[in-house]
């Protein structure tokens, strides 16, 4: 990891996780699978009401772990990868 994206994921989680709502993960790992997509076939895609869906794109996009490319679809940021490396690595 360059020394750049350490200092992403040291940031990105350097703060309690009691802001992640259900689901949250869920939106993090689709949008890094199937890449940028709208609100509308993201929440279709991992059982989402759409409302709640938006609430919490923007939630994460307050946090720049998502970000909107075109006003209409989101996309994982490097902020946002380094984030669930680090989810990723903890022991379960």
């Amino acid at each position: 990891m360059s020394p750049e994206r350490e200092q992403d994921a040291t940031t990105a989680t350097e703060r309690s996780d009691d802001w992640m709502q259900p689901g949250d993960r869920r939106l993090l790992d689709s949008l890094r699978r199937d890449g940028p997509e709208s609100r509308p076939l993201l929440a279709a895609r991992i059982g989402m009401h759409l409302k709640y869906a938006r609430k919490r794109c923007e939630a994460l996009e307050a946090r720049e772990l998502v970000r909107s490319r075109d006003g209409r679809r989101y996309e994982l940021t490097e902020r946002g990868e380094c984030y669930l490396e680090e989810l990723d690595s903890e022991p379960k």
